[in-house]
């Protein structure tokens, strides 16, 4: 079976970030992200070349993310135009950073306030405090997020957590 990819610039953004969350919530239960706060997209794994495609590298192993790292984790798995050339490698594994590579990305789908508030949730930044206090699980802070995504059809609204 082929696996289909989807064109994300062809749909409306709001439907984009339903479908990248809503595939976040998947990757979970899959087992192939693991929500950790303070990395942003680490994954261990074998030798790739820079023109490999990074949806089939990074499905060799579980990936530790933020809730920024999980969406792009999702965007990536989702539309398949991503190569390795964003991946830097050190003698612990492999790891996207987020100057440059995520936010550029993410912010063709997201505005930055939502990235900033999104990422700011699931860390238990400033307002956030409280959130994650009564969450203090990442995973289910993750999936809070995601879902609250998902529920306002496209826009994170933490008031609603």
């Amino acid at each position: 079976m082929t696996r289909q990819f989807i064109d994300l610039s062809k749909i409306p953004k709001a439907e984009a970030r339903v479908l990248i969350a809503q595939d976040v919530l998947n990757q979970l239960n899959l087992k192939k992200i693991v929500a950790t706060r303070g990395k942003y997209f680490e994954f261990k794994g074998g030798a790739f070349n820079d023109d490999d495609f990074l949806h089939e590298v990074i499905a060799r192993s579980s990936c530790e993310v933020c809730a920024l790292g999980s969406l792009y984790y999702s965007r990536v798995q989702l539309a398949n135009e991503t190569k390795c050339d964003v991946v830097q490698s050190s003698a612990y594994g492999h790891l996207i950073n987020n100057s440059g590579t995520m936010d550029e990305d993410l912010l063709r789908y997201f505005d930055g306030e939502q990235l900033a508030e999104i990422e700011s949730f699931f860390e238990g930044w400033s307002e956030a405090l409280e959130f994650a206090y009564n969450n203090p699980d990442p995973e289910i802070r993750m999936r809070k997020i995601m879902q609250n995504i998902i529920d306002n059809n496209g826009d994170f609204k933490p008031e609603l957590l």
